[in-house]
């Protein structure tokens, strides 16, 4: 985005009236974005991106040649940086902190809902699993549920909050399924509470975790 605005800002030197038409857009679009967003994700606002391709392509010719390829190694630099780490070490994907808390280390990412199912198809040859996820829309059931093969004894429901009274009134379930409670926000929990521990799973920068419990009589 940097030499896209260079670039807007030599069009604007040259011709005013099209670095003026490139900025309405610009502008109008992410405004747009802004007031229907009740939080605004960098993710949200990256196809404004491709609007900035044209006034980065004038800065690139517009600059004498060892600026012009500094500029595109720079370029080539980072998209393969990018392009890397997604591929072959996505624990440091240089997302913004918000989005690395929605893709890497926050709740909503995936990390430990694979190895989640393997343990309740291992314990569904027995018995069927219930699988009490804490989140009712996209959150740890959703998550949980892409794993799940169609044959698979599982089931699952989402609910929020999942706290002692959903734990309570689902014990009831004990008597045809194995339990298992997933947790995904709480970071402490009560003493009382009906649950035993099977394994924690940690997301890469450790601050927060997918939680695995056995729901208890």
């Amino acid at each position: 985005p940097f030499i896209g605005l260079f670039g807007l800002y030599l069009l604007f030197k040259k011709d005013r009236r099209l670095a003026i038409y490139l900025s309405i857009w610009l502008i109008t679009s992410y405004l747009i974005i802004a007031v229907f967003s009740i939080v605004l994700y960098p993710r949200y606002v990256n196809f404004i991106a491709m609007l900035l391709i044209v006034p980065a392509t004038y800065a690139v010719t517009r600059v004498n040649k060892v600026l012009s390829r500094t500029l595109i190694i720079i370029y080539i630099l980072f998209v393969g940086y990018f392009n890397y780490t997604i591929l072959f070490d996505f624990k440091k994907i240089p997302f913004p902190e918000i989005d690395q808390g929605q893709y890497i280390n926050g709740g909503n990412s995936g990390w430990g809902a694979q190895e989640i199912i393997e343990i309740a198809r291992e314990k569904a040859k027995s018995k069927p699993v219930l699988i009490l996820a804490e989140g009712d829309f996209g959150m740890s059931g959703d998550v949980l549920s892409v794993f799940v093969n169609e044959n698979d004894r599982i089931n699952i429901k989402g609910y929020w909050p999942l706290n002692k009274e959903a734990l309570i009134s689902q014990q009831k379930e004990l008597a045809s399924n194995q339990v298992l409670v997933v947790y995904i926000y709480k970071k402490s929990y009560e003493p009382d509470l009906p649950l035993k521990l099977i394994k924690r799973f940690p997301k890469p920068k450790g601050e927060t975790s997918m939680d695995l419990f056995e729901l208890m009589p």
